[in-house]
């Protein structure tokens, strides 16, 4: 019991930890770029511009859904994801029973309720859709590959954009 006292005053004197997500950059914003054949979701730099996602399917087009509208729809979503400071995970999972590919809170949690960026077919891969969907964005980035759990695959977005954003002065 004498090290009672001591035991607790080392636990309030050591700095409480707190774990939160780093945000995206906030200078980068995505639009849809509809000057080509083919739409295309773009993040915007102050060095360059990233194709991250190239419409070229038409698995939506019956409900409504062309690509151009995809594009615009999708490029929104990431840049309200953005403007709100939660774009930075961004994984796979399922949102009202569907398969998505989303933003997270942190590397290993699920999707934000309500971080949908993309639905998918039913009949389609996640993992590989996702992994097909940002692998061009890695590559012109010099980025590090996906962290993969499980079934799950989640991409760091601070790891593509930090790449391409000078070092802060200090």
């Amino acid at each position: 019991m004498k090290y009672l006292p001591f035991l607790s005053s080392l636990l309030i004197s050591i700095p409480l930890i707190s774990i939160k997500p780093a945000n995206a950059q906030s200078n980068v914003s995505f639009r849809c770029d509809l000057s080509s054949k083919t739409p295309r979701t773009v993040a915007i730099t102050s060095k360059k511009e990233i194709n991250l996602i190239v419409w070229e399917s038409k698995a939506f087009q019956a409900s409504g859904f062309t690509p151009e509208r995809r594009c615009n729809e999708v490029s929104d979503r990431l840049q309200m994801h953005a403007k709100s400071g939660k774009l930075r995970y961004i994984t796979t999972g399922m949102i009202n029973n569907q398969k998505v590919i989303c933003v997270a809170d942190y590397i290993y949690s699920k999707c934000r309720p309500n971080g949908l960026i993309l639905t998918l077919k039913s009949d389609e891969n996640p993992k590989e859709v996702l992994k097909s969907l940002l692998d061009t964005a890695f590559k012109v980035s010099g980025g590090k590959p996906a962290i993969r759990e499980g079934e799950r695959m989640v991409y760091d977005l601070n790891q593509v954009f930090n790449e391409l954003e000078p070092e802060p002065i200090k």
